[in-house]
Protein backbone atom coordinates (compact mmCIF):
# COMPACT_ATOMS: atom_id res chain seq x y z
CA UNK A 1 0.00 0.00 0.00
CA UNK A 2 2.62 2.24 0.93
CA UNK A 3 4.41 2.14 -2.47
CA UNK A 4 0.99 2.74 -4.33
CA UNK A 5 1.21 5.95 -1.97
CA UNK A 6 4.67 6.74 -2.74
CA UNK A 7 4.25 6.12 -6.56
CA UNK A 8 0.61 8.41 -6.61
CA UNK A 9 2.81 10.94 -5.11
CA UNK A 10 5.69 11.07 -7.38
CA UNK A 11 3.04 11.04 -10.39
CA UNK A 12 1.30 14.37 -8.55
CA UNK A 13 4.93 16.21 -8.00
CA UNK A 14 5.81 15.35 -11.53
CA UNK A 15 2.77 17.04 -12.72
CA UNK A 16 3.72 19.71 -10.56
CA UNK A 17 6.89 20.33 -11.81
CA UNK A 18 5.52 19.48 -15.40
CA UNK A 19 2.97 22.58 -15.21
CA UNK A 20 6.18 24.65 -12.99
CA UNK A 21 8.53 23.94 -16.35
CA UNK A 22 6.09 24.70 -18.98
CA UNK A 23 5.51 28.01 -17.21
CA UNK A 24 9.05 28.63 -16.84
CA UNK A 25 10.05 27.92 -20.94
CA UNK A 26 7.00 30.03 -21.81
CA UNK A 27 8.42 32.74 -19.83
CA UNK A 28 11.60 32.16 -21.35
CA UNK A 29 11.34 32.05 -24.70
CA UNK A 30 8.53 34.79 -25.08
CA UNK A 31 9.98 36.99 -22.75
CA UNK A 32 13.87 36.90 -21.67
CA UNK A 33 14.92 35.35 -25.00
CA UNK A 34 13.69 37.36 -27.50
CA UNK A 35 14.05 35.67 -31.45
CA UNK A 36 17.51 37.18 -32.95
CA UNK A 37 17.01 40.33 -34.85
CA UNK A 38 18.97 43.50 -36.23
CA UNK A 39 18.41 45.55 -33.12
CA UNK A 40 18.64 43.65 -30.23
CA UNK A 41 21.87 44.58 -29.71
CA UNK A 42 23.48 41.61 -29.67
CA UNK A 43 26.00 39.54 -31.66
CA UNK A 44 23.69 36.72 -33.50
CA UNK A 45 22.84 35.58 -36.30
CA UNK A 46 25.49 35.94 -38.84
CA UNK A 47 26.34 40.07 -38.40
CA UNK A 48 29.65 41.68 -38.92
CA UNK A 49 29.33 43.29 -35.57
CA UNK A 50 26.38 43.88 -33.37
CA UNK A 51 22.95 44.63 -35.29
CA UNK A 52 25.42 44.93 -38.92
CA UNK A 53 26.44 43.63 -41.90
CA UNK A 54 25.64 40.15 -42.98
CA UNK A 55 21.65 39.68 -43.20
CA UNK A 56 21.21 43.42 -41.21
CA UNK A 57 20.56 45.95 -43.37
CA UNK A 58 22.65 48.53 -41.37
CA UNK A 59 26.00 49.27 -42.74
CA UNK A 60 29.22 48.40 -40.23
CA UNK A 61 31.48 51.26 -39.74
CA UNK A 62 34.30 49.26 -41.12
CA UNK A 63 32.43 47.79 -44.35
CA UNK A 64 33.05 50.98 -46.24
CA UNK A 65 35.78 53.67 -46.83
CA UNK A 66 34.87 57.19 -45.82
CA UNK A 67 34.38 59.96 -49.06
CA UNK A 68 37.25 61.34 -50.52
CA UNK A 69 37.98 64.90 -51.26
CA UNK A 70 39.77 65.50 -54.40
CA UNK A 71 39.57 69.68 -54.46
CA UNK A 72 37.56 71.65 -53.70
CA UNK A 73 37.90 75.57 -55.03
CA UNK A 74 36.11 78.75 -55.58
CA UNK A 75 35.35 80.67 -59.09
CA UNK A 76 34.69 84.19 -58.91
CA UNK A 77 31.85 85.18 -60.91
CA UNK A 78 31.19 88.65 -60.24
CA UNK A 79 32.52 91.66 -57.71
CA UNK A 80 31.85 89.73 -54.18
CA UNK A 81 29.96 86.69 -55.60
CA UNK A 82 31.26 83.10 -56.05
CA UNK A 83 30.88 79.70 -57.12
CA UNK A 84 32.47 76.55 -55.27
CA UNK A 85 33.03 73.58 -56.55
CA UNK A 86 34.60 70.25 -54.95
CA UNK A 87 35.55 66.83 -56.96
CA UNK A 88 35.27 64.21 -54.27
CA UNK A 89 34.59 60.34 -54.92
CA UNK A 90 32.83 57.20 -52.91
CA UNK A 91 35.46 54.69 -53.35
CA UNK A 92 33.36 51.93 -52.23
CA UNK A 93 31.55 49.07 -54.34
CA UNK A 94 27.91 48.40 -53.52
CA UNK A 95 27.52 50.70 -50.67
CA UNK A 96 26.33 54.65 -51.32
CA UNK A 97 24.58 57.72 -49.31
CA UNK A 98 21.01 58.27 -50.30
CA UNK A 99 21.54 61.76 -48.38
CA UNK A 100 24.73 62.73 -48.02
CA UNK A 101 24.56 66.83 -45.74
CA UNK A 102 27.84 69.26 -46.51
CA UNK A 103 28.78 72.69 -45.67
CA UNK A 104 30.93 74.94 -47.99
CA UNK A 105 33.16 77.63 -46.16
CA UNK A 106 34.98 80.53 -47.67
CA UNK A 107 37.89 81.73 -45.67
CA UNK A 108 39.81 85.00 -45.62
CA UNK A 109 43.38 85.40 -45.67
CA UNK A 110 43.00 85.73 -41.91
CA UNK A 111 41.40 82.20 -42.06
CA UNK A 112 37.87 83.91 -40.58
CA UNK A 113 34.85 82.52 -42.16
CA UNK A 114 33.60 84.76 -44.87
CA UNK A 115 30.46 82.64 -45.47
CA UNK A 116 29.07 79.28 -45.54
CA UNK A 117 26.32 77.06 -46.74
CA UNK A 118 24.71 74.17 -46.41
CA UNK A 119 23.23 71.76 -49.15
CA UNK A 120 22.79 67.85 -49.56
CA UNK A 121 23.66 65.64 -52.64
CA UNK A 122 24.34 61.55 -52.85
CA UNK A 123 26.98 59.35 -53.10
CA UNK A 124 26.31 56.81 -55.52
CA UNK A 125 28.93 53.10 -55.51
CA UNK A 126 32.15 53.89 -56.92
CA UNK A 127 31.21 57.54 -58.14
CA UNK A 128 33.51 60.31 -58.88
CA UNK A 129 31.29 63.83 -59.20
CA UNK A 130 31.06 67.67 -58.09
CA UNK A 131 29.08 69.17 -55.40
CA UNK A 132 28.17 73.04 -57.14
CA UNK A 133 27.22 75.72 -54.93
CA UNK A 134 26.49 79.01 -57.22
CA UNK A 135 26.78 82.43 -56.28
CA UNK A 136 28.39 82.52 -52.76
CA UNK A 137 27.97 86.40 -51.42
CA UNK A 138 31.37 87.41 -49.65
CA UNK A 139 30.48 91.22 -49.87
CA UNK A 140 33.99 93.58 -49.74
CA UNK A 141 36.14 90.19 -48.90
CA UNK A 142 38.61 88.51 -50.66
CA UNK A 143 38.30 84.23 -50.24
CA UNK A 144 41.38 82.85 -50.41
CA UNK A 145 40.25 79.60 -49.79
CA UNK A 146 37.13 77.09 -49.71
CA UNK A 147 37.08 74.04 -47.86
CA UNK A 148 33.79 71.47 -47.92
CA UNK A 149 32.72 69.52 -44.94
CA UNK A 150 30.44 66.27 -44.54
CA UNK A 151 28.06 66.40 -41.69
CA UNK A 152 25.58 65.14 -39.50
CA UNK A 153 24.23 61.28 -39.68
CA UNK A 154 25.28 60.26 -43.41
CA UNK A 155 23.97 56.41 -43.37
CA UNK A 156 25.24 54.47 -45.97
CA UNK A 157 22.96 51.69 -47.58
CA UNK A 158 23.75 48.57 -49.22
CA UNK A 159 23.32 49.11 -53.13
CA UNK A 160 22.08 45.84 -54.60
CA UNK A 161 24.25 44.53 -57.56
CA UNK A 162 21.44 44.51 -60.32
CA UNK A 163 20.88 48.15 -59.30
CA UNK A 164 23.09 50.38 -61.73
CA UNK A 165 23.43 53.62 -63.14
CA UNK A 166 21.27 54.10 -66.12
CA UNK A 167 22.89 54.03 -69.13
CA UNK A 168 23.66 57.92 -70.79
CA UNK A 169 25.81 59.10 -73.01
CA UNK A 170 27.46 62.88 -73.61
CA UNK A 171 28.79 63.83 -77.00
CA UNK A 172 29.69 66.48 -79.57
CA UNK A 173 30.84 68.86 -76.96
CA UNK A 174 31.43 72.15 -78.51
CA UNK A 175 33.45 74.91 -75.88
CA UNK A 176 33.40 78.51 -77.30
CA UNK A 177 35.64 80.57 -74.88
CA UNK A 178 36.12 84.14 -75.14
CA UNK A 179 34.17 87.18 -73.22
CA UNK A 180 31.28 85.05 -72.65
CA UNK A 181 32.52 81.48 -72.23
CA UNK A 182 29.52 78.56 -73.40
CA UNK A 183 29.79 74.73 -73.65
CA UNK A 184 27.06 72.94 -75.04
CA UNK A 185 26.50 69.34 -75.34
CA UNK A 186 24.03 66.30 -76.78
CA UNK A 187 23.04 64.39 -73.62
CA UNK A 188 21.80 60.78 -74.85
CA UNK A 189 19.60 58.36 -72.80
CA UNK A 190 20.75 54.95 -74.01
CA UNK A 191 18.65 53.07 -71.18
CA UNK A 192 15.51 51.37 -71.28
CA UNK A 193 13.81 53.84 -68.64
CA UNK A 194 12.43 57.41 -69.07
CA UNK A 195 14.59 59.13 -66.92
CA UNK A 196 13.69 62.24 -64.70
CA UNK A 197 15.70 64.94 -62.40
CA UNK A 198 19.27 64.90 -63.73
CA UNK A 199 21.62 66.97 -63.00
CA UNK A 200 24.18 68.11 -64.79
CA UNK A 201 27.84 69.56 -64.20
CA UNK A 202 31.09 70.42 -65.61
CA UNK A 203 34.41 71.42 -64.95
CA UNK A 204 36.83 72.92 -67.30
CA UNK A 205 40.53 72.16 -66.43
CA UNK A 206 43.72 74.23 -68.26
CA UNK A 207 46.76 72.70 -69.36
CA UNK A 208 48.51 72.21 -66.06
CA UNK A 209 44.71 70.19 -64.90
CA UNK A 210 43.87 73.29 -62.70
CA UNK A 211 39.99 73.34 -62.79
CA UNK A 212 39.26 76.92 -63.99
CA UNK A 213 35.36 77.11 -64.27
CA UNK A 214 32.47 74.96 -63.21
CA UNK A 215 28.75 75.16 -63.93
CA UNK A 216 25.59 73.16 -63.58
CA UNK A 217 22.58 72.76 -65.68
CA UNK A 218 19.38 69.79 -65.24
CA UNK A 219 17.26 68.24 -67.29
CA UNK A 220 13.43 67.34 -66.01
CA UNK A 221 12.62 64.35 -67.92
CA UNK A 222 14.31 62.65 -71.29
CA UNK A 223 12.54 59.86 -72.71
CA UNK A 224 14.04 56.52 -73.76
CA UNK A 225 16.74 56.32 -76.62
CA UNK A 226 16.30 60.26 -77.00
CA UNK A 227 19.05 63.02 -76.88
CA UNK A 228 18.63 66.91 -76.13
CA UNK A 229 21.02 69.60 -75.96
CA UNK A 230 22.51 70.87 -72.85
CA UNK A 231 24.13 74.18 -72.25
CA UNK A 232 26.52 75.39 -69.53
CA UNK A 233 27.74 79.39 -69.34
CA UNK A 234 30.05 81.70 -67.51
CA UNK A 235 29.68 85.24 -66.81
CA UNK A 236 33.84 86.11 -66.73
CA UNK A 237 36.27 84.82 -69.90
CA UNK A 238 38.79 82.07 -68.98
CA UNK A 239 41.95 82.74 -67.16
CA UNK A 240 43.74 80.28 -69.68
CA UNK A 241 43.27 78.13 -72.60
CA UNK A 242 40.83 75.27 -71.92
CA UNK A 243 42.75 71.98 -72.15
CA UNK A 244 39.90 69.57 -70.60
CA UNK A 245 36.46 69.75 -70.70
CA UNK A 246 34.92 66.87 -68.33
CA UNK A 247 30.40 66.87 -67.91
CA UNK A 248 29.39 64.84 -64.70
CA UNK A 249 25.42 63.45 -65.48
CA UNK A 250 23.87 62.30 -61.83
CA UNK A 251 21.06 59.96 -60.54
CA UNK A 252 20.59 58.69 -57.37
CA UNK A 253 20.36 55.41 -57.47
CA UNK A 254 20.75 53.96 -53.79
CA UNK A 255 18.37 53.08 -51.91
CA UNK A 256 16.55 54.81 -48.57
CA UNK A 257 17.99 53.31 -45.55
CA UNK A 258 16.28 50.10 -43.47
Amino acid sequence: MSSWRTGRRLFYLSLVLGFFLVVFLFFYFTIVRKPASCSDNIFNQNELAIDCGGSCAKVCPFEVSPIIKRWTRFFKISDGKYDVAALVENPNFGFGIRSLSYIITLYDRDNSIIVSRSGVTFANPKETFLVFENSLSAGQRVPVKAIIEFVGENVWSRVPAGVVMPKTKIQNMSLVEGVLPHLTAEFINESDLDLTDINLTTVIYDSDDYAMAVSSTYVNYIRRGEAEEVGFTWALPFASKAAVRQIYPRLNIVPAPK
